[in-house]
């Protein structure tokens, strides 16, 4: 199964529980620094399973 067969859409919200929120990232940077970890991980661990969240970044004011 391939990575992007397993990757979901969904806010940062819907995917964290009450405990995980704590770790949030808040800022624009936490959230891409969190993403980019994820592609990372799952580009070289490819066993694992990695609920994953498709980000989109605007550069808009």
């Amino acid at each position: 199964m391939m990575f992007s067969d397993v990757a979901t859409q969904r806010t940062l919200t819907e995917s964290a529980d009450p405990t995980e929120r704590e770790n949030t990232p808040t800022t624009e940077r936490a959230l891409l620094d969190r993403a980019q970890a994820a592609d990372v991980a799952a580009a070289h661990f490819l066993e694992l399973l990695i609920n994953a969240t498709e980000w989109n970044i605007s550069t808009r004011a």
